[in-house]
This record gives C-alpha cells, structure tokens and sequence, in this order.
C-alpha cells in the first residue's frame, strides 16, 4: 500500500496533459484506489481488464450518446462541421446504421485479400528504408508515417503522392476526437471541408468510371440501396483513411522505441524474427495506440459494485486494462515472448477493429524490416517526444541513429 501512496497522483490527472510521457503509474493507482471512478467531468473511468472488457461486448452499453449530450464527452459543446462528420462513423454508430455500413466495408477486409497485401507492404517498408542514409532518421515521418498511410491510400484507390497532404488533417483530427474543447473542433473545419471535398470527387469519379478499390465499393448503388447516404459515404472514406493509418503509426513508432528501451527485447527479436507475431501482441499490450474507448448506459448498471445511472458516459481505460496485473502478470515489463493473450487494442464485439489484421501485418513487417536492415538501430540525442493527445497514444517524434547493412 504505500507504493501506492508514493506514486498516486490526483485522479483527475487522467484528464490532464499531465501524465502525456508515461500514464501508467497513474493508471496503475487508479485501478488500485478506485477501479470504477467518477471524473469531476461527469465520465465514469474503468480502469481493471474485465470491467473494461465487458462494456465492449455488454449491449447494455451503446455508442451514440443521449439526446443532448455530445458523443466525445460527458459536457455539451458547440456542434461544428468536425462533428457532423464524425457522426458518420461507423465508430460511433449503434446497429442497425453500424451494422449495415460495417458489412459493406468488412467485404473488402477479409483475410485473405489482407494477407495478399503482405508483398505489397514489404516492398514499401524497404522502398522507405532504402531512402534512408547512414546516420540520423526520425522514425515517424521517415518510416512510421508513410507506410501506413500509403497502404491504406492503396486499399482506398488514391494515387500515392496524395499522402503528403493528408497529415496535418488526420493530427488536427486527432487531437480534435481528443478534446472536448470547441475551438478543436473548429480548428479543424476547414480541412474537413476540403477532404469531403475530395473524396466527393473521387466517388464521382468512380461512378463514371468503376474501379475495384474501396471508394469503388462505397460508390456502388449497393450502397445507397443499404441506406448509405453520400454524407456517410463521405464520412466513411475519411474515417478509413484516418483510422486506417493513425493508430498503425503509433502502433509501430512506440513498439521500436520499446525495443530501443529493452535491447534485450530487441535482441531476442533479431535472432528470432518467426517470434513476431507475439510480439506484436505484446506491443499492442504494452503500448496500446487507442487507450480510451467510450460507451454510454441504456440503463442503469451495476459495475463492479456502484451504480451507474442511465445516460451516462462510461471510459474503459483500455491501456490500463492491458496494464492490469489481475490479468498480466508483470504488466510493466515488455516480454515478446509473452504468451497471455487477450490484449484489447483493438477492442471486441460489435466494434472489434475491421482493420486489426491489416495493422498487425504492417507492424509485423515493418519492425522485422527494421531489425533486419538496420544494424545499428540507436536512440537520438533528442528525447521522444509524444502526441498531446491522451485517447490516441503516439509519438510525434523519435530521433535514431541508424547505420544500414
């Protein structure tokens, strides 16, 4: 108990910038003092595995919010152009509208066209790393970043230079689904606009002229048959170009900095590439890219033994879950070697990540890619720097130093 003590901020830090570096002894002392906490914002905060891993199947639990309330958090706030869009996500849908719209994107994800991707995925990880030069890279913008968002571009049908300008809309977006703050939200209108703007040309496109790529299969008259209406068509490309990349760049960028915190880790990976498959589970664990997910009561619930009213927002801190030690034993440590199983990173259920397969054979190439090519594989002067955003968990920056084979 009185390492608990020591360590135990003020709950509300779970809600602060505060804790951006590391918010695991936070979480850590929050699962240990009160498990199933009322935020002074109004949110209910899950921190144990199973509390968490029950709301995302239990459908007592729901993704739109109340009438009156705003679906990112428990106060009301201004509703702008971002948010109008957003609600055309499949990600803060409930069925019917989530289950007509998953079932047309999901054709396009079955695991036998993502496997037939892997070729693909490799030769752009070496492409990436065959620009780099003996000395300085930073991960995220030389690696982490375009190899995503290049490969998601390829699954949608977008040509591949147009990556370039699609950044400072998905970090604005980011930090945007972070904040509860109005002015976020508006910040990030004027990119909205212009990236409806253009997929509104690339669905027109397809229409005149069908291709066999994703925005083709949203373009169908299937789906405006399923009730899919052009907003959400819109709403949907951006979503997957957005989700179809972010959380696959943190996913990478944070697994190698662990690798270059553990070299043991990092060693044992490099004389056992066949091992990285659990390892990526385990960086998915150990750095989940998604570390909080929202769902809203139907009606009043019991949660490990206090009441949550009806219309409320309940948070299940999903990288305190895959830090519980109820579940994990030794959940500080990165063991690749790790075979618990059960992470959430990509949540479960109804909403269980339609690109997860996707994003773990990128990982998996593109670390493996790494360790392979890179040699000398070495953190920077500079110290990492993170993403301000406490939902989405990802480095802005990572400094190496590299020396290729």
């Amino acid at each position: 108990m009185a390492r608990t003590a020591e360590i135990r901020p003020d709950l509300a830090d779970l809600e602060s910038l505060a804790i951006l570096e590391d918010p695991y002894p936070a979480y850590r002392a929050l699962r240990e003092a009160d498990p199933v906490h009322l935020m002074p914002s109004g949110e209910w905060y899950l921190t144990r595995y199973d509390d968490v891993a029950a709301i995302l199947t239990d459908k007592r639990f729901g993704r739109e919010p109340p009438e009156g309330f705003h679906r990112l958090a428990y106060e009301t706030r201004g509703k702008t152009a971002f948010d109008d869009m957003i609600a055309d996500w499949m990600v803060f849908m409930d069925p019917p509208a989530h289950t007509r719209l998953r079932r047309l994107v999901s054709t396009w994800f079955v695991p036998e066209r993502i496997e037939a991707m892997r070729p693909m995925i490799q030769a752009l990880a070496d492409e990436l790393l065959d620009a780099i030069t003996d000395g300085a890279m930073e991960v995220v913008s030389d690696f982490a970043y375009p190899l995503p968002v290049m490969v998601i571009s390829a699954i949608l049908g977008l040509p591949r230079d147009d990556h370039l300008s699609f950044r400072k809309c998905a970090q604005q977006m980011t930090k945007a689904l972070d904040s509860s703050k109005e002015e976020d939200a508006v910040a990030c209108e004027a990119l909205v606009v212009a990236m409806q703007d253009y997929f509104r040309a690339q669905i027109a496109d397809r229409r005149k002229r069908p291709r066999d790529d994703l925005i083709g299969r949203l373009a169908m008259e299937q789906a405006e048959d399923a009730g899919i209406s052009e907003e959400t068509q819109l709403g949907t490309c951006i979503f997957l170009l957005w989700a179809g990349h972010e959380t696959t760049k943190n996913l990478i960028s944070s697994s190698l900095l662990a690798l270059l915190r553990n070299p043991g880790q990092m060693d044992a990976l490099r004389r056992s590439p066949e091992s990285i498959d659990s390892a990526v589970e385990e960086f998915l664990r150990f750095e989940s890219p998604v570390q909080k997910v929202g769902r809203w009561t139907r009606e009043e619930i019991d949660i490990g033994g206090k009441t949550v009213p009806k219309d409320r927002l309940v948070v299940g801190v999903i990288g305190a879950a895959n830090r519980d030690a109820e579940k994990f034993p030794d959940p500080d440590r990165l063991d690749i070697a790790r075979n618990d199983g059960g992470n959430l990173a990509f949540g479960r259920g109804a909403h269980f990540c339609i690109g997860s397969l996707l994003g773990r054979i990128e990982a998996q190439v593109a670390i493996n890619t790494v360790l392979r090519r890179l040699p000398r594989f070495a953190l920077g002067s500079e110290k990492p720097e993170w993403q301000d955003t406490l939902v989405i968990r990802g480095l802005k920056k990572l400094p190496v130093i590299v020396e290729r084979a």
